[in-house]
C-alpha cells in the first residue's frame, strides 16, 4: 500500500516542521502539525466542534517547547510519525484500501500508544469516537445516537396492536473501523443469531453498506438499538445502528 499524494505532502510537511525546530526525529506531533494544514482534516475537526486555529496554536507551542532530544516535562518518550503511519496501515488493511490517506493518519494519531499529539487532541475536545462517527457516518459532535441509553428512554406501552402498527426495522450500517469480529460477536449476543447467520449478515453489511438485523415494535427496537450502541461505544467502535419503518 502506498501513501496517497496528499498524505505524501503531509509527510513532507511534517519533516519540514521537524527540521525547522531542530528535531532529529519526525514525531506524531510534527505529523499532527502537518495534518492541520490538510483541508479534509480541518473539516473533520470543525465537524466535531473543534477549533482548528486554537489547535494549531497549541501544537506550535508544544513544538517550540521541545528541546532537540524531543523531551518535555510530564510526557513519555515521543511516538514517531513512522509508527503512526504503520498503525494507520494496519487499521485500513482489512478494508481493501489501496492508498493511505490523511484521514487514516489522523485517526491513527490516537494510538495506542498514547502520544503528546493524542493528548492534545483529546484535551481540546476532539475525541477519537467523535472523529470516527463524523468520518464514517457524518454524525456531528452533538448528534451521536449512543448518547441515548436504555435508562434514558421513555417508557412505552407495547401491546400486540402497537407492535403491528409501529413495527421498525433495525438497520446495521457499515464502517471501516468497527471490526468484523466485533460485529459477529455482537450480533450473536444482542440478536440471538447463530455464528453462521451472524457472519452472513456481517458480510452483507460490508458489501451493501447496510442490512436489516431484525424487525421489532418501535419501543423494543429503540431499546435494542440503545443497548447495542452503548456496547459498541464501550469497546471503542463507531458502529451505527438505526431504525426505519418496516
Amino acid at each position: 500500500m502506498k501513501l496517497r499524494t496528499d498524505l505524501q505532502a503531509v509527510a513532507a510537511c511534517a519533516g519540514l516542521f521537524a527540521t525547522t525546530h531542530g528535531h532529529a526525529t519526525i514525531t506524531a506531533e510534527h505529523l499532527l502539525a502537518a495534518l492541520l494544514t490538510d483541508e479534509t482534516v480541518k473539516q473533520i475537526i470543525a465537524g466535531v466542534g473543534g477549533d482548528v486555529l486554537a489547535l494549531v496554536s497549541v501544537t506550535n507551542r508544544l513544538l517550540d517547547s521541545l528541546d532537540p532530544r524531543l523531551q518535555s516535562a510530564g510526557f513519555s518518550p515521543p511516538v514517531s510519525a513512522i509508527d503512526v503511519l504503520k498503525r494507520a496501515l494496519l487499521a485500513v488493511t482489512e478494508t481493501g484500501a489501496r492508498e493511505l490517506t490523511p484521514i487514516d493518519a489522523f485517526v491513527a494519531l490516537y494510538g495506542p500508544p498514547a502520544s503528546r499529539a493524542s493528548q492534545l487532541l483529546t484535551s481540546s475536545g476532539i475525541e477519537r469516537m467523535r472523529v470516527l462517527l463524523f468520518i464514517e457516518h457524518g454524525i456531528a459532535h452533538d448528534e451521536d445516537p449512543s448518547d441515548v441509553t436504555p435508562d434514558t428512554l421513555p417508557a412505552r406501552d407495547v401491546t400486540p396492536s402497537t407492535a403491528v402498527n409501529a413495527a421498525r426495522k433495525i438497520v446495521l450500517h457499515n464502517d471501516r473501523y468497527t471490526t468484523m469480529e466485533f460485529i459477529v460477536e455482537a450480533l450473536q449476543s444482542f440478536f440471538d443469531l447463530g455464528a453462521d447467520d451472524a457472519r452472513r449478515l456481517m458480510l452483507a453489511v460490508h458489501r451493501e453498506g447496510k442490512a436489516t438485523v431484525a424487525v421489532d415494535a418501535e419501543a423494543i427496537a429503540e431499546r435494542r438499538i440503545a443497548t447495542f450502541l452503548s456496547h459498541a461505544r464501550a469497546h471503542g467502535m463507531p458502529l451505527l445502528v438505526t431504525s426505519e419503518p418496516a
